[in-house]
C-alpha cells in the first residue's frame, strides 16, 4: 500500500495521539517523599495532557472534514442521486 502526501497529511492531522499520551503519563508515579522517587508534577502533566486531548480531538477533529475537501479526498460525487434505503 501506497501512501501519497495527501494522505499522510491527513493521518498526521487527525490521528489518533489522545490514548498513548494519556497512557505515558499515567506511567508517571507520584512523588513519594519517603524515597525521593517519583515527580512532583503529575497532576499538572495529566491536567495539560487532558488539554491537549481535548483541543485536538474538537478543534482539529471538527476540522478534519474541512481539510479532505481542499485535498481532493472528500466523499465522491456530490451530484450524485441519493439512495434511499427501504
Amino acid at each position: 500500500v501506497i501512501i501519497d502526501g495527501r494522505m499522510q497529511i491527513v493521518l498526521i492531522f487527525a490521528g489518533l495521539r489522545g490514548a498513548m499520551s494519556f497512557a505515558l503519563v499515567e506511567t508517571v508515579p507520584m512523588f513519594d517523599s519517603s524515597t525521593g522517587e517519583g515527580s512532583r508534577y503529575k497532576p499538572e502533566l495529566k491536567a495539560m495532557t487532558s488539554a491537549c486531548i481535548m483541543f485536538t480531538v474538537f478543534v482539529l477533529g471538527g476540522y478534519t472534514n474541512y481539510l479532505l475537501e481542499r485535498l481532493g479526498l472528500g466523499p465522491a460525487g456530490k451530484d450524485e442521486e441519493k439512495i434511499e434505503m427501504v
